[in-house]
């Protein structure tokens, strides 16, 4: 078997385009470490946006309203009533990716026993459809008379899952904005605001 000059040149060709493109490659790859930092700084940048979020918000007096749970507006009370005792709200858009809610609620089963859950947290969502507002993830939703409680965070046309305490002052306190990227913080959260009788 004969191999002709042409064949050993096409095939030392393909070897010499092989390297010359494994070299082109090497050369225009980021390298891992980059990729690593941008991720971080993108990270840091996420939990600075947030904490700003937070820190703008807390302390927000909020103004008393009436309210009714799910859709029975003939009972109606003042947020300031139901707040009597510190309450937990949890505040979420209906456009809010709903993995997100649902991390969120497990968590609050996780750190709440049934009791106090019952007792102390509140779910609010100003756009949740009205056909869903008496079994909302299993539990019926708080209805304000002006639909929001008046927070910065929540004049944003989407705005993200996020918990509060409110007292018998109708003060917001300690506002957590749940973040996707780590939702250990959450876990946290719910930890150092448990509730003491």
């Amino acid at each position: 078997m004969k191999i002709n000059e042409n064949t050993i040149s096409v095939f030392l060709l393909g070897i010499l385009i092989g390297i010359v493109f494994v070299r082109y490659v090497n050369y225009f790859k980021k390298p891992i470490q980059d990729i690593d930092i941008d991720n971080f700084e993108y990270e840091k940048e996420s939990l600075y946006t947030i904490k700003r979020e937070e820190l703008k918000n807390n302390y927000y007096q909020c103004l008393d309203q009436k309210v009714y749970w799910g859709t029975d507006s003939l009972q109606t009370s003042t947020l300031r009533e139901l707040c009597s005792d510190e309450k937990l709200f949890f505040c979420f858009s209906e456009t809010a990716c709903p993995p997100c809610i649902e991390t969120v609620i497990d968590m609050l089963n996780g750190a709440f026993s049934k009791e106090e859950i019952d007792k102390r947290v509140i779910f609010v969502s100003p756009d949740y459809p009205i056909r869903l507002r008496n079994d909302c993830y299993g539990r019926k939703l708080l209805n304000l008379q002006n639909k929001i409680f008046g927070l910065p965070l929540e004049r944003q046309e989407s705005f993200p899952p996020f918990l509060f305490v409110l007292d018998n002052k109708l003060r917001v306190k300690y506002l957590h904005i749940y973040n996707k990227v780590f939702p250990q913080l959450t876990s946290i959260y719910l930890e150092e605001i448990k509730f003491s009788d």
